[in-house]
């Protein structure tokens, strides 16, 4: 992958799939991260939080996964993360995400 593969917005579609399979409490098991693998098949992690997604492309568990992506969540999903996560009702959703400039960097997984 490379930083063409990130492109500045991104559509990410929950789906019914997503809730049902979601783990709460858990970045990288939640609906909207199982959403975002659809989006980036090929992405070595996707970590979902309140305010935004962390991507990670290629590298071994311990070793450097190249350049990360962030992309920062709008307020619905932000809603719809913490109702997921307090054990809430929650319907699919479609949002935009927007990439944010410059946060990409070099990172070593500590998974």
């Amino acid at each position: 992958m490379t930083n063409q593969d990130f492109p500045d917005t991104v559509t990410i579609e929950v789906t019914p799939e997503d809730i049902a399979a979601g783990v709460p409490v858990t970045s990288r098991y939640c609906p909207i991260a199982f959403a975002v693998k659809r989006v980036f098949p090929k992405a070595f992690s996707v970590s979902v939080s309140p305010i935004d997604i962390t991507i990670g492309r290629g590298g071994l568990v311990g070793r450097p996964t190249d350049v990360m992506a962030h992309y920062r969540l709008p307020m619905s999903a932000s809603r719809f993360i913490r109702a997921f996560d307090a054990g809430g009702q929650v319907e699919p959703i479609t949002f935009e995400a927007t990439r944010a400039p410059g946060e990409e960097r070099h990172w070593i997984s500590v998974r």
